[in-house]
């Protein structure tokens, strides 16, 4: 199975390979100055731009020996990195596609060549979008802190051990009592009788499903449906309300039900928010219109 594996990696990188991605020796000396594992690698491509390549094993390193036109290859990876003036790694040797240790001591190297199978990305400076995160998540979470914020219990009147957290700026499945329906609409606002919530994650995610996307307030009788995606994520169950007591609550956690993070490969800052599932929360975030979890 192993075999086939590699083998199938080797046929990707022919096929549908990037190249004319360069790495010069003193930068790889500078980014593998530690032993710590980088999920990315910056390099230069043809027109001397920075790029990012992400640092996986089906993506392999050319590397160009001193006054030589001998090449070594080493894929990249866990293993890829630098000891005792050595750059070590794995190279898969064909046939039959078995991973042997690679050793090419740094004082040989003139300079490395990438051959990757995904797309390179442009630079960005992570150090700089590290701190926007940090930045974005510390303002939500002293507005979380300074403005207050409630929660709904919703306890089944049959099984009242099973029960329902409704929280502020979390994404629910509802219909209310004249048949408007939210799909991972945000709570904004929860008082004592009533709820304030979006028809959809955010106008974009609306506009990809070709719904129109609105600002709602129900009064919580208006609640009839709340609807949860199943284990296993092929359907939903759909929970009345009416066989539930409900029970406005302040909620005093210090955990906002939103948050920023960072996406290493493309350098894109994405808001997460979490979603109630019939397996608890589940963290999503919305692209091109498209919700992801």
């Amino acid at each position: 199975m192993k075999k086939i594996q590699y083998l199938s990696i080797f046929i990707v990188l022919l096929c549908s390979s990037f190249k004319n991605i360069y790495l010069s020796k003193k930068e790889l000396q500078q980014q593998y100055q530690s032993n710590t594992f980088k999920s990315a690698i910056l390099c230069l491509d043809k027109d001397s731009n920075k790029v990012w390549i992400g640092n996986y094993s089906y993506n392999y390193a050319i590397v160009h020996l001193n006054n030589s036109k001998k090449k070594r290859s080493i894929h990249l990876g866990e293993k890829f990195r630098i000891e005792n003036d050595t750059l070590k790694g794995m190279v898969y040797q064909d046939p039959p596609m078995i991973p042997q240790k690679a050793n090419v001591a740094m004082s040989d190297i003139d300079f490395i060549e990438i051959i990757t199978a995904t797309k390179p990305i442009p630079y960005y400076n992570l150090d700089s979008a590290q701190q926007a995160v940090v930045f974005k998540n510390d303002s939500i979470s002293k507005a979380f802190m300074a403005t207050g914020h409630n929660k709904w219990i919703l306890v089944s009147k049959q099984h009242p051990s099973d029960s329902i957290m409704i929280f502020e700026q979390a994404c629910y499945d509802l219909e209310f009592a004249d048949g408007t329906k939210t799909q991972k609409g945000v709570v904004r606002k929860l008082t004592t009788d009533s709820i304030y919530i979006s028809s959809a994650f955010n106008p974009e995610a609306a506009a990809f499903e070709r719904q129109v996307y609105s600002e709602l307030a129900y009064h919580k009788k208006d609640l009839a449906i709340i609807s949860i995606l199943k284990k296993g994520g092929w359907d939903t169950k759909k929970l009345d309300a009416v066989t539930y007591d409900l029970y406005p609550e302040t909620d005093n956690s210090n955990s906002p039900s939103h948050f920023y993070k960072l996406h290493g490969e493309t350098g894109t800052i994405r808001l997460y928010r979490y979603w109630f599932t019939q397996v608890g929360f589940v963290k999503i975030f919305e692209e091109g219109g498209k919700i992801y979890w």
